[in-house]
């Protein structure tokens, strides 16, 4: 609420570094009677994340917004970076939120590339027997309280899908986290689980192109 401008501004760049840690404090002055504060609070929120399902808002934030080029066989890829996905209870009454076999309720959504175009290979399954549940892969997410997962991206998407980046550039996705009712019923543990799809927010990532060996 400083009457000083550059003082507001480097306030709000220091809540954009702490991310989505910082949407939970910011929320009690949606309300505040300056409408500068209210706008600046609502935009930094919607930033960091999607829009709630069923009580449910994830929003993620990469641990680094930029990544270089490796080799990986005969080709250049872009090194994965992970991912800080927050699941956030919005709603009156506790979500539980089923985590097992988690990177396979994980998908990469609306992947642009530098030129409109990326690579999106296939991952066949592994046939092996799959874990036990067991009782931290369900966590209960109490009314305004929040659990965080890391995924690495570009990777696997989803059960067979998986992204290899082999160029320069800007790439933007959404990440969204999809279990089905019938999923939940296969998993006696998970009986009560959250069942949908939500959506995070926009994320961008930049991929520098790899650095020429010295001579």
């Amino acid at each position: 609420g400083s009457k000083d401008f550059n003082v507001r501004k480097q306030a709000e760049a220091a809540i954009k570094a702490i991310g989505p840690a910082a949407v939970s404090c910011l929320r009690k002055h949606l309300d505040s009677s300056d409408p500068e504060i209210a706008s600046s609070v609502e935009r930094i929120i919607a930033r960091y994340e999607g829009e709630p399902v069923g009580g449910l808002k994830l929003s993620v934030l990469p641990v680094s917004s930029r990544t270089g080029m490796r080799r990986a066989g005969p080709f250049m890829e872009a090194a994965p970076v992970n991912l800080k996905l927050t699941f956030t209870n919005v709603s009156d009454k506790p979500i539980t939120l089923s985590c097992y076999r988690f990177s396979r309720l994980v998908s990469f959504e609306s992947v642009t590339g530098p030129d409109g175009r990326v690579m999106v290979g296939r991952v066949r399954p592994a046939r092996t027997e799959p874990p036990k549940p067991v009782a931290a892969d369900f966590p209960v997410i109490k009314p305004g309280d929040s659990v965080t997962r890391t995924v690495s991206f570009p990777g696997r998407s989803g059960i067979t899908g998986a992204y290899r980046f082999r160029k320069a550039g800007k790439y933007g996705f959404t990440v969204a986290y999809k279990i089905t009712q019938r999923d939940i019923e296969s998993i006696p543990a998970a009986a009560e689980a959250w069942a949908g799809t939500v959506t995070s927010n926009p994320v961008v990532l930049e991929v520098f192109p790899p650095v020429p060996a010295s001579r």
